[in-house]
């Protein structure tokens, strides 16, 4: 329901409009249903990207328009432009979410993409305020092993409209018992080095795809080209070929079943719980 902002007095208004930043003009204009609510700044959005990337280097903040290359973030003083498509955020921090360039910035992307920040709560929790309304896919990444897995349960309840997760970071051993009591996931997907991986308990892992809601989706890539952890993964593909029910096609998914692919050295198997 709209708030009734238009009730307040005229000149009250006007100076909120003074005060506020592009987006929270923006912002005030949807909740209050009426754009003549911050007079005499209609707020409007002036450029529609499809991918529109931040990154930090070296402590400053640029930008990337539909991949294009990066420059510095200089805006305007009431420019405001949106993304469509995705989002992508590198190597920031909290408080480089609080940086002027995203005061500019309408989070209105279904995809966030997240790669070498810096994840703690207080970075999720100032993210989740910024675009936890529209975020319904998130792809996390990271190049070293920093362990962000520990953060996969705040994720979800920061952003409760996300029901699909890439996972391009280290997992380690816990990941079952951290994901398992969340619902929201349909898609669920890790693709990491041999650097980045332990191995999961396998009877732990039986249990969490049998457990999912029907139709959940569930993707594994290892890489290991030093074959590291062959027998690992062969133990694991013995035992879900036990107790699934292996696929002949993979790349097959059959519609309302939980489906599994995990690539064994560039050879997928699947597998759906009956």
């Amino acid at each position: 329901m709209p708030y009734p902002l238009n009730n307040l007095a005229y000149g009250l208004r006007y100076r909120l409009s003074e005060l506020t930043t592009p987006v929270e003009r923006y912002e005030l204009q949807i909740a209050a249903g009426d754009v003549s609510i911050c007079p005499p700044k209609l707020q409007h959005i002036d450029k529609i990207y499809d991918e529109y990337d931040f990154e930090s280097q070296n402590g400053k903040l640029f930008i990337s328009k539909n991949i294009r290359k990066y420059v510095p973030s200089i805006y305007e003083r009431n420019t405001l432009v949106t993304a469509r498509k995705s989002t992508l955020l590198s190597h920031l921090d909290e408080p480089g979410l609080k940086s002027e360039a995203f005061s500019h910035f309408l989070f209105q992307a279904e995809v966030i993409c997240m790669e070498d920040c810096i994840i703690s709560k207080p970075f999720i929790n100032t993210l989740s305020k910024m675009a936890g309304i529209t975020t319904t896919y998130i792809h996390m990444s990271c190049h070293s092993c920093c362990n962000y897995i520990d953060n996969f349960g705040e994720l979800l309840i920061a952003f409760p409209k996300v029901n699909g997760i890439q996972w391009n970071a280290y997992i380690d051993k816990s990941w079952i018992a951290k994901v398992q009591g969340h619902s929201q996931l349909d898609v669920l997907c890790f693709s990491v080095g041999n650097y980045q991986f332990e191995p999961f308990d396998i009877n732990e892992f039986v249990t969490f795809v049998k457990t999912r809601r029907q139709g959940f989706e569930m993707r594994i890539m290892v890489i290991d080209n030093e074959k590291k952890f062959e027998s690992y993964f062969l133990e694991l593909k013995r035992i879900l070929d036990q107790q699934l029910t292996p696929l002949v096609n993979p790349w097959f998914k059959p519609s309302n079943c939980t489906y599994v692919v995990i690539w064994f050295y560039e050879r997928p198997c699947g597998w759906t719980v009956s």
